[in-house]
C-alpha cells in the first residue's frame, strides 16, 4: 500500500470520510492557485478529484497520485457533457466553485445540468473593488452564486459578517517546515505582497526609511489594472534605494524563496473594509516555513496572535527586530514551526462540513 493511500485509512481499514468525486473550478492558473493544494489533500483522503481552470476551453486535469497530470483543454460542451457523466456515475458528486463572481451565470447553468452538491468558496470580500454600477452587477451575480449552491464556506472568520450562513473552511498553506541551520539573521528582510490597496505602502516606504541599514525584499503581484497601486511601488522604490523589488512569484519558488530568509514584514493597511476580511495565505507560508512575522493590526492577525508579532507604527519597527536578534525568546516562530496550518486539515473540515450538510439532509 502507497503512504497516501495508507494516510487516509483508519483503524479497521476504513477511511475517515465518505469518498466523494469532487470537481474544483477554479479561475486561477495552477501555478498560482492557493485552491490547488486543497485538491491534492482531497485526494489524499481518497477522494477522485478533478481541477478545473474554468475558461472559454476549460483545461481540465486528473490528480493522480503523484502530480498533477497534463491538463486537457476541451470545449465547453466536451466539458458540459464530461461533467453530466461524472454525475450519473455516482451519487456522491461534490463541486466546489471557487471560482468567485467570473462565472455566475455558467456557474447557475452547471449545477442544471450536472446536479451534485454544490460548494461556494468565498475567501474574500468579493465586492470590494467594485463601484457603482459594477458593484450591483457583482452584488447580483453573488446573490446568485450563493442560492444556487448548497453550501458555503468562507476563509476569514470575519467573514460571517457578511455570509452568516457560510461555514468556516479558512486559508492554510502547502509549505513544510524548513531545516533552519545558523544564528537569526535580520537581514534581509523579506515582504511577500499583493501589490494593491491593501499594501500600506506609506509604511513600509516609512520602516524603510528608518531602518536603511536593512535591506527589504519585496516579492508579489502588482493588481491588475490598479493605476494606484504601480505608483504607489514605483513612489516605494523611488524614496527606499533598500527596497528591492523582484516581481511576482509562484506557489512552486516559494520552499526555495522562503528559506532564504528569517525574517518577513506584511505592511496591512488596518481600520478599512480592504483588509478586514482577507485571511492572507503569507501568513501560512512564512508561519509554516518558520519565519519571525511582523504585520499590523488588522483582523486576521489577531487570530493568529501567540505565533506573530504586531507594530501599530513605523518606529515600533526597530526595537522589536532588536529583541528579536538578540533575545530567543521573544521569537514566537523560528523553530516552533505552525505545522498545524496545513491544507491537511483544510480538507479534512472541508469533508466534515460536506458529510454534516449530507447526513442532515439524508434525514429529510
Amino acid at each position: 500500500m502507497s503512504g497516501s493511500k495508507a494516510e487516509t485509512i483508519a483503524l479497521g481499514g476504513r477511511p475517515p470520510f465518505d469518498r466523494w468525486t469532487i470537481i474544483i473550478l477554479t479561475c486561477r492558473t495552477p501555478q498560482t492557485d492557493f485552491r490547488l493544494a486543497l485538491a491534492e489533500e482531497l485526494r489524499r483522503l481518497g477522494n477522485k478529484v478533478l481541477y478545473v481552470f474554468l475558461k472559454r476551453r476549460p483545461a481540465v486535469s486528473v490528480l493522480d497520485a503523484d502530480m498533477l497530470d497534463r491538463p486537457s483543454e476541451v470545449s465547453f460542451y466536451s466539458f458540459v457533457a464530461k461533467m453530466r457523466n461524472l454525475s450519473k456515475l455516482t451519487d456522491k458528486l461534490l463541486v466546489f466553485n471557487s471560482t468567485n463572481l467570473a462565472f455566475p451565470i455558467t456557474s447557475v447553468l452547471l449545477k442544471q445540468v450536472t446536479g451534485g452538491l454544490w460548494c461556494f468558496d468565498i475567501h474574500d470580500d468579493l465586492l470590494y473593488e467594485q463601484m457603482g454600477w459594477k458593484r450591483l452587477k457583482a452584488a447580483i451575480a453573488q446573490k446568485l452564486l450563493i442560492w444556487q449552491s448548497h453550501i458555503s464556506v468562507h476563509s476569514a472568520p470575519t467573514l460571517a459578517e457578511l455570509f452568516p450562513l457560510s461555514r468556516h473552511l479558512g486559508n492554510a498553506s502547502h509549505i513544510i517546515p524548513l531545516s533552519r541551520r545558523g544564528e537569526f539573521q535580520a537581514d534581509p528582510v523579506l515582504i511577500l505582497a499583493s501589490l494593491d490597496g491593501r499594501f500600506d505602502f506609506e509604511l513600509a516606504r516609512d520602516i524603510a526609511r528608518l531602518n536603511r541599514d536593512i535591506s527589504f525584499h519585496l516579492h508579489g503581484q502588482i493588481s491588475q489594472g490598479s493605476s494606484d497601486a504601480e505608483y504607489g511601488l514605483k513612489e516605494l522604490l523611488k524614496a527606499s534605494p533598500n527596497v528591492v523589488y523582484f516581481g511576482p512569484y509562484s506557489n512552486d519558488v516559494l520552499p526555495g524563496l522562503l528559506d532564504t530568509y528569517c525574517l518577513t514584514l506584511a505592511p496591512y493597511r488596518t481600520n478599512c473594509r480592504l483588509t478586514r476580511y482577507i485571511d492572507p495565505l503569507r501568513f501560512y507560508h512564512c508561519l509554516n516555513s518558520g519565519l519571525e512575522l511582523i504585520t499590523t493590526d488588522i483582523p486576521a492577525a489577531q487570530n493568529l496572535t501567540d505565533k506573530l508579532h504586531v507594530i501599530s507604527k513605523a518606529q515600533d519597527f526597530r526595537p522589536l527586530v532588536a529583541q528579536l536578534s538578540t533575545q530567543r525568546d521573544k521569537r514566537r516562530n523560528f523553530d516552533s514551526h505552525c505545522i498545524d496550518l496545513t491544507w491537511r486539515r483544510k480538507a479534512e473540515a472541508l469533508m466534515q462540513i460536506v458529510g454534516d450538510h449530507a447526513a442532515v439532509n439524508a434525514h429529510k
